[in-house]
């Protein structure tokens, strides 16, 4: 895993890894990838394409910067028998805010 100077985790290259995931398995993904006139690459997830939970799952463990994990499981029927989500990450400060006040950081450097 790699470290930033402070000796924590770097969001930016876990999340990275995902992100280059999500695109390679665009198509069974049901997302579409594309380039910005700047440069920047868009993934479209449920806008013009249809998406699905798969991909929906995949960018919330993005969106925690690689730290944490996003599990579909059976619902019950005290809950209406819907599919539940849950999230586990074992750093969720981390992985949360403060990922993305790090992202923030790293854009603003560049």
């Amino acid at each position: 895993m790699a470290d930033d100077s402070a000796g924590k985790p770097s969001v930016n290259a876990l999340a990275s890894v995902q992100v280059a995931a999500l695109i390679r398995d665009a198509a069974s993904l049901r997302v579409a990838v594309s380039k910005s006139a700047a440069g920047a690459t868009l993934v479209d997830a449920g806008i013009a394409v249809r998406g699905g939970m798969e991909a929906g799952r995949r960018i919330a463990e993005i969106c925690m910067g690689g730290l944490g994990i996003v599990a579909f499981t059976p619902g019950t029927a005290e809950l209406g028998n819907f599919e539940q989500v849950h999230v586990h990450s074992a750093d969720p400060v981390l992985a949360s805010g403060e990922s993305v006040r790090r992202l923030e950081l790293e854009l603003w450097r560049r």
